[in-house]
């Protein structure tokens, strides 16, 4: 047990607060509560899209059953505006 201990010690002093939350919230890894769950994610690069365009396309995909929906906006080639929707689903 020891050799566990001296091997986290380096990690500790690197991701002190990383560190600290486990302490304090205890090991997911010790918590035979936890379920695994599969999902898949579904991504494309978009431009030319308005706002009312992309809340359509949330609330379509949202109805559809996705489980999260995020836009993050960037910027294309020949600096055109765009972004990247991604759709975060169960595998059913």
């Amino acid at each position: 047990m020891e050799s566990v201990t001296r091997k986290l010690l380096p990690e500790k002093r690197r991701y002190p607060l990383v560190w600290q939350l486990n302490d304090i919230l205890g090991d997911p890894m010790d918590d035979k509560s936890l379920t695994v769950e599969t999902v898949v994610v579904f991504e494309s690069h978009i431009d030319h899209l308005t706002g009312e365009e992309i809340g359509h396309a949330f609330a379509m995909l949202q109805n559809a059953g996705a489980v999260d929906v995020i836009w993050l906006p960037g910027i294309m080639k020949k600096n055109r505006p765009g972004g990247l929707l991604r759709a975060i689903c169960l595998p059913d």
